[in-house]
């Protein structure tokens, strides 16, 4: 089997083979993360698709010693970033006057969840929320750097994450019939 190194000169040598085979060995990740962004499996799908093909023209800046995936990654969010961005102006906005309940805890309560499952919560948050949501906590970005990406401010940021992580606990507690 090719290491990501071989591929990657393959790639930019334009061998169809090595594209093919990044294309396979990454397709898994890039669709884990595009629906971590997205609102259904076909936006997840053209998130990946963008990246991908960006990934192929910018393939002689990819320094073949270096870990792909990290590069990549940040490729994947800023094709999710782009995409709510072209889309935002369709979706309606959020009532900020409108507060989710905020449930509470249960203690003593021992749930698992699948990942499938959090996928389908975080489906259901609005397009800001879940991206958001995503940027902050699963990829790291600070508040600013969010702010410059989503075209927002800071503090509309944090009031983002503050109700997604509300919305989502308030779902989690539905779905698995636990008052809060």
């Amino acid at each position: 089997m090719p290491t990501d190194s071989e591929l990657i000169r393959g790639c930019q040598r334009g061998h169809p083979p090595s594209q093919e085979a990044l294309y396979r060995r990454y397709w898994s990740f890039a669709m884990s993360v595009g629906l971590r962004y997205a609102r259904s499996r076909d936006d997840a799908l053209e998130i990946c698709h963008d990246a991908f093909l960006k990934a192929f023209r910018a393939m002689d800046r990819v320094d073949p010693d270096r870990p792909f995936k990290p590069w990549f990654r940040s490729l994947l969010v800023r094709c999710a970033v782009d995409r709510h961005r072209s889309t935002r102006r369709y979706h309606a906005t959020l009532d900020t006057d409108a507060e989710p309940p905020e449930p509470g805890v249960g203690a003593g309560h021992s749930i698992t969840v699948e990942a499938t499952e959090i996928l389908l919560l975080l489906a259901e948050l609005s397009d800001v929320q879940r991206a958001v949501f995503n940027l902050y906590e699963v990829e790291g970005y600070t508040h600013d750097e969010i702010a410059v990406l989503l075209g927002i401010a800071p503090g509309t940021s944090r009031s983002h994450l503050t109700r997604a992580k509300r919305q989502l606990q308030a779902l989690y507690h539905q779905r698995v019939g636990v008052q809060p």
